[in-house]
Parts: C-alpha cells; structure tokens; sequence
C-alpha cells in the first residue's frame, strides 16, 4: 500500500505551530463554513496560521481575522513553509478542491463525517463520467467494487451510500486525522489501526435566541417540537410527525416547527395532508442567517433529531439546540449515543412506539423540558466552547505530529 510522505520541514513544538488552513468559506454556505468562522479566530491566537481561498469573501475572512491568506495553487511551491496542512472534509461540493490536494500532498484531515461516498458519488460525475466513481469503489473492493459502481452509474443498483463509507484511499494518504465523536474514531482505528486518530470534540458556541411563539399565536401551554436543519429523508419526519399527529389528540394546541431548507424527493405536503396537520405544522423553508435560525430554535420547547442512517456525523444542528438551552430528542446510535442522557432523549432507531413515549413524556412534564434545556446550555459550555475545541486541536496536532515523525523518520 502507497504510504504517503511527510508534507514539510517537521515542527519545533516548543514555537507556533504553523498551519495551511483549509476549508469551504464564504461565499460559500455550509455547516463546515459556518464551523471555520467560529474555529478560525480562537485558533490563530494559538497558532500561526495561513488561509488557502480562491474564494473573495475567504479573503475578507482572512483579513478580518489578521490571517494570513494565499491563494490556493501557491500552497504547492510553499507547503515546507508549514508544519502541516490541515484538511476540512465533508460530504459538500464544497470540498472537491481541497480533497483532490489531501490525495496528492498528504497532511491532518479534520473528518467531519466518517462516511464520504456521497460526497465522491457526487463529484465522481455519475451523470456522464463513470470513471472516477468506478476507481474509488474499486480502490476499497476491487474487482466486485467495479462492477457495482457500473452498475450503479446505469441504475441498476442503488448507491450505497450509507453502507460503504468510501473514505478508505483519503484514509490511507492521511498523515493523521482528527474526528469529532469517539464511535467515528473507534471505526477508524479498526478500520486502519496505523494512523494517528484524535479525538476533538465539534466546537459550538453558547448563544440563545428570541423566541417567536408569539408570531404563531402560541400561548404559554402550547409545546412546541421542531426538526431542523436541512430536511431530507434521513431526518425521518414521516416517523416524528405521525408520533405528533397521535400527540395532538391529548395536546390540541401543540405545535411542530420544520425550519430549514427541504430537499431530495421528500413529498411534505402530501405527508402533512394525510396526517390532518395543516394547521399545527409552521415550515420556515431556507432560513438565511445564523441569528433567525437560533430564534427558531429559541421557539421550540423539544428539537427532534432523527438522523437515520447515520454517516459517522456529528450533528451540528442537535448541538445548536442543546447550546440554545433546547433538549433533543435523537436515535441511539452513532455519535448520538454520547450525548449526556441528562440533555438528550435516545430512542432505539425506527421504534415508533418508544419515539411516541418519549415525545408524551415530555409533553407532559415542562419543568423536565425546561431543566435539560438549562443542563443542555452548560454541558456545550464545557465540552464544546470554540476556545476550548482551539486548544484541544493544537494537543491533537502536537502530539500526531510526534507520532508521525516517530514512525516515518
């Protein structure tokens, strides 16, 4: 197997650490956008930094921030300028360029996801090219993997995206790699037990929202739950808002919230209409702007977070409602599982009947609703502060750094 090579001169660990930072940035819109603003100035007081965009407004960001920015192409003649490189990847588009430069020029990638065959479905061109989706597939199962990703690429098969990860090759090319839940870094160990893996938990900063109940004629004994986030079918509404519907018979005035943009081939209308629920279900569509989306969290008693298969993600939109003072209701499974049970509700994966209890009891008991919700805003504060994740980072990236040079040197 094709072992990657050490990207520049190596650290001195008692000075900075000097990094070329790599990331999706505005213009662009993405959780891992919105993850590197919040990231990005705790981390440059604790390291010298250097940002890689093509991007206008990356270039702002740079700016803003007292950052150092290059474009990216200049990252090849200058990378023994850098202890290290370091990688942001996820399932976005977004990642296309930065990913193509982590196969070729190996550094830290920070996955986001441990699951990324979405992402090289995508830009492996399905629609026209097959070539590049064949070679990954192929890359992880050989021959078999082949002749699955033609099979694919002509709609003889489904894409199996959930249940092959396809992350194998950036794996295998990674200098290290840091994730953000311990049931993604325990699959990767198995997975390649030669790689230094860290774990660092996903950063979320503590900010609290201006209810808008008002706006939709809620009184104080409305409950109100909400899903939020983009919505696609692997939010599972069809099972949270038929729990609601049978909810409503005891709670008449209750109400459910769908904020977020709504996408793939989920038919809302046609479920809301069968399920008699148009006049108890508020859908905000597309919110733009990090201020309105917490007020509608801020609206919510209970966020329902049903993330169904799951990719090895971290759910930024659950930690955004536990840091707005709102319990959540998630799967038990994945990284959900590690959520304090004193903040979260877990209920065993397509169980209708648990998921129906649980959204009863806590509709019936406020005082509980109300006290995760406080227990939820201090458990982000001390495991998820952004200065706190900036510090971890530079731990993880001092010690894999030691690690890599003791095994490639």
């Amino acid at each position: 197997m094709l072992e990657p090579a050490l990207p520049g001169t190596g650290s001195h660990l008692k000075e900075r650490l000097r990094l070329a930072y790599f990331s999706p940035l505005p213009p662009d819109h993405s959780g891992i956008v919105d993850y590197s603003l919040e990231l990005l100035p705790e981390l440059a007081r604790l390291a010298d930094l250097t940002i890689f965009t093509n991007a206008k407004q990356g270039v702002q960001v740079g700016q803003e921030l007292g950052v150092a920015f290059q474009p990216f192409a200049e990252f090849s003649s200058g990378q023994t300028d850098f202890d290290l490189p370091l990688y942001h990847i996820g399932n976005s588009p977004h990642h296309e360029n930065i990913y193509h430069l982590a196969l070729r020029q190996p550094g830290l990638v920070v996955l986001h996801e441990n699951g990324i065959h979405q992402f090289l479905a995508r830009i492996g061109k399905l629609d026209s090219d097959c070539g590049p989706y064949v070679r990954d597939l192929g890359y992880v199962l050989g021959p078999a993997g082949m002749d699955l990703a033609w099979d694919v690429c002509f709609g003889q098969e489904p894409c199996p995206c959930f249940s092959i990860p396809l992350n194998n090759r950036l794996v295998d090319r990674s200098l290290g790699l840091i994730v953000h839940s311990q049931s993604a870094a325990a699959s990767l160990r198995e997975q390649r037990a030669d790689r230094p893996i860290a774990f660092v938990p996903q950063l979320m900063p503590v900010r609290s929202g201006q209810s808008r109940r008002s706006a939709l004629g809620a009184n104080d004994n409305t409950i109100i739950f909400a899903t939020i986030g983009q919505i696609a079918k692997n939010r599972q509404l069809n099972s949270s808002l038929q729990a609601f519907a049978t909810l409503r018979r005891q709670f008449p005035d209750s109400l459910y919230l769908i904020v977020g943009q709504e996408v793939g081939d989920l038919d809302l209308d046609k479920l809301i209409a069968d399920l008699e629920l148009g006049d108890s279900v508020y859908r905000t569509g597309y919110v733009d702007g990090l201020a309105d989306f917490i007020d509608w969290i801020a609206t919510a008693d209970v966020i329902v977070n049903l993330r169904y298969p799951t990719i090895g993600e971290t759910s930024a939109a659950a930690l955004r409602a536990l840091a707005a003072s709102r319990p959540v209701i998630v799967y038990d499974h994945g990284w959900y599982s590690e959520l304090p049970d004193t903040v979260s509700c877990k209920v065993t994966p397509r169980d209708e009947e648990q998921l129906l209890t649980t959204m009863f009891a806590l509709a019936s008991d406020r005082e509980r609703c109300r006290s995760m919700g406080h227990q939820a805003s201090r458990f982000i504060q001390a495991e998820h502060d952004p200065a706190v994740c900036a510090a971890s980072y530079i731990t993880a990236i001092e010690s894999l750094l030691a690690e890599i040079a003791s095994k490639y040197r």
